[in-house]
């Protein structure tokens, strides 16, 4: 069937915080378009910025049943190398990048039931990107095989992951310029979630999510900081991604939400509420796709806004501090399509918890009456009022195969 090559996406957002104090909401300017660096391009336009969009209702809640789909305990002697792989798009970073490191799997150990990513000063030369000529000049204007006076690492998941809780138990090194994170990142169209973002110190939380929704190669995002924490302690911190909202949380408690959906008012819509047929803000750089999860200690090479960068200070070796990972899907969660009302008088909405390919709305003769030949913005609005009524069957594309649902058209 029909697959296409262009990603189009429509999200939006708001945020809460608890007792926690607000310090920046926008805290790394545009950000960068080389993947070496993906983990700034969550800010992006750095705006939170919404967009509008027609809704008729709003989905039920489900129930929070989770089934554990992902788990590393660190129990071995080494890295599991069927779950993890170094940063795919490259190892060194570049001149004008804000981080110094060359990422190496040498710099993971396992032991006594943690992982330990150890940040090294030490002189290596090495290819930024591996599978690119020593010789060829790299987009900042030096050649691939380059000196590199420090060393950490960067890990992704082989697997990618969607909806659901997401969970870490680790603690930070102290000291100028690092840089620990744990985030998710995958996608055609740069969807990333960074639970936290520590570029700040370890007495800051960084939270922020992105998504390219301009097309421009570069993420929307929305970013925050929040104060008054010691991050050189053991914590454990948790994302739950919904449909509706993305919920952070520190030891168990939430200290940020950002919401898919608001009125024009300015107030967050959940699941279950009832909500009248019209338009209503959605969030830019909410993500949409599968994200491989990643963990990382970057080194800061220069201070924009909130970055601290390192200096003589900067204790060397030290280490990020992992004592699991963990990420839970929803027990229900399988792709589907949702379509709503139904019956309906003439306009529908089509949902997915996925990418849907292409589209096609068929008639009780078994003739389209609508075809999508592309990758769908999501929620679609679709205006089936000029059509008689009746059945009709969609037969939706998704990644793991085709989905199908049947709607009455039915007039007032």
């Amino acid at each position: 069937m029909l697959r296409i090559l262009s990603l189009v996406f429509v999200l939006v957002v708001s945020f809460s915080t608890s007792v926690f104090s607000q310090v920046a909401s926008c805290v790394r300017g545009q950000g960068i378009s080389y993947l070496l660096d993906a983990y700034l391009g969550s800010i992006g336009a750095c705006n939170c910025g919404k967009a509008t969009t027609l809704l008729l209702e709003f989905p039920e809640c489900k129930e929070e049943v989770y089934v554990l789909d992902f788990i590393d305990e660190f129990n071995g002697n080494s890295l599991d190398t069927a779950l993890w792989q170094i940063q795919p798009w490259g190892q060194g970073s570049l001149e004008n990048s804000a981080n110094l490191e060359y990422n190496s799997l040498d710099n993971v150990t396992v032991k006594d039931g943690k992982c330990f990513i150890t940040a090294k000063k030490e002189t290596v030369i090495r290819r930024a990107i591996h599978w690119k000529q020593d010789d060829e000049i790299l987009e900042d204007g030096k050649p691939n095989l380059r000196t590199y006076y420090y060393t950490s690492s960067n890990i992704w998941t082989k697997g990618q992951f969607f909806r659901g809780k997401y969970e870490i138990r680790c603690k930070m090194p102290a000291g100028n310029g690092f840089w620990p994170a744990f985030w998710m990142f995958g996608g055609k169209r740069w969807n990333e979630i960074d639970v936290f973002d520590s570029y700040a110190g370890t007495s800051k939380y960084v939270s922020s999510i992105g998504h390219d929704y301009d097309k421009t190669g570069k993420s929307n995002g929305c970013s925050k900081i929040l104060t008054g924490f010691d991050f050189t302690k053991w914590h454990t911190f948790t994302c739950i991604f919904d449909y509706d909202k993305i919920s952070f949380l520190i030891d168990g408690e939430t200290i940020r939400v950002i919401h898919h959906f608001l009125t024009v008012s300015g107030n967050p819509l959940s699941c279950g509420d009832k909500i009248d047929y019209g338009t209503y803000f959605e969030l830019k750089s909410y993500p949409i796709e599968k994200m491989h999860i990643i963990v990382n200690l970057a080194l800061i090479r220069k201070g924009e806004d909130n970055f601290i960068e390192v200096d003589e200070t900067t204790p060397f070796p030290s280490s990020f501090e992992i004592d699991y990972i963990k990420m839970w899907r929803r027990s229900d969660e399988k792709e589907e399509i949702e379509v709503w009302p139904n019956p309906t008088n003439g306009n529908i909405v089509v949902n997915s918890n996925t990418d849907i390919y292409s589209l096609v709305i068929f008639n009780a003769e078994g003739k389209p009456v609508y075809v999508s030949k592309e990758i769908l913005s999501l929620p679609r609005n679709i205006d089936l009022s000029d059509r008689p009524d009746g059945l009709y069957l969609i037969l939706a594309e998704l990644p793991g195969g085709f989905k199908t649902s049947k709607i009455i058209k039915q007039s007032d």
